[in-house]
């Protein structure tokens, strides 16, 4: 990285908390962007004012061989290949293995559904992430204990917003996953419902999902628990709902904090990217662009 001779403190450790913070889900509920659509909303937000911030582009299995019809030339395009839970796996191989020789399209890491037979995958060195149940106890030991023994980049990712099939978790269980994954030394990514800045309800929720985290809550929760906090401080955190007092306490996390909140939480998805940086841009912690941190 290159030298910053003028940058403060505080700009850096807001560099090293946001850049590749959000990851694109545009092409999930409740958005549900054909991946066209999602791959040009995409090249958009990756070469605006902001594309420090973004990460991937979510893109499922068995849609990974669309790809190389929607990229113009001389495009590069990083993407998170996620695995449905019902996805026969020799198909998702051969996608991934054909997506790896795409000009133009670089696989970041596969998601995938926990499950014990998850380290028989074949991922030719790429970043695991795997979705843990509700009851994440089991999930995070066995995925620590298999970064170890197997040296591999393994990522728990847990829900944080409404499906068909899973309910909004409150801020209890919230909390519990955070500090327990810290506890296991486990990096994790946390997806669905982040929609605002600041814990919030909604009363015209229209997804059914009017109960929601906020992405500087998250960030604060991290810091709490990284800091030896217990699951009822995280809890308390990732409560409240005074935007002020959050944004003002996350813009003086400080770097070496910034780093070690990183460290574990990898990135959020964002169905609407857009949509969460106006949230922060509401909160002044992005208040001009970021130049990335590597």
């Amino acid at each position: 990285m290159a030298p910053f001779t003028t940058e403060s403190a505080a700009d850096r450790a807001r560099r090293v908390l946001f850049t590749g913070l959000i990851d694109d889900a545009s092409a999930y509920p409740p958005r549900a962007l054909p991946l066209r659509d999602s791959v040009a909303a995409h090249r958009e937000l990756t070469s605006g004012r902001w594309a420090t911030l973004i990460g991937p582009l979510y893109v499922p299995a068995l849609q990974t061989a669309d790809l190389k019809d929607l990229l113009r030339p001389d495009e590069e395009l990083d993407i998170s290949v996620v695995v449905r839970p019902d996805a026969d796996l020799e198909l998702v191989h051969n996608a991934i293995a054909s997506t790896l020789d795409t000009p133009g399209v670089h696989v970041e890491r596969i998601e995938a559904w926990w499950n014990p037979t998850w380290s028989t995958m074949e991922l030719r060195g790429l970043t695991l992430v795997l979705q843990v149940p509700r009851t994440p106890h089991a999930a995070l030991a066995d995925i620590a204990a298999g970064r170890v023994a197997l040296q591999r980049e393994v990522v728990a990712r847990f829900h944080t917003g409404v499906t068909r099939i899973w309910h909004w978790p409150n801020e209890a269980e919230l909390a519990h996953f955070i500090a327990e994954a810290v506890a296991a030394g486990v990096p994790f990514i946390l997806t669905g419902g982040l929609k605002p800045a600041v814990r919030s309800t909604r009363a015209d929720a229209a997804d059914g999902q009017s109960e929601q985290h906020g992405l500087l809550n998250v960030l604060l929760a991290v810091d709490t628990a990284v800091r030896g906090g217990a699951p009822g401080a995280v809890e308390a955190v990732l409560a409240d709902r005074d935007g002020e007092d959050l944004a003002a306490r996350v813009a003086g996390m400080g770097e070496q904090r910034a780093w070690a909140t990183r460290a574990f939480l990898r990135s959020i998805g964002s169905t609407d990217p857009a949509s969460l940086i106006d949230n922060l841009l509401a909160y002044g912690l992005a208040s001009e662009p970021l130049d990335p941190v590597e």
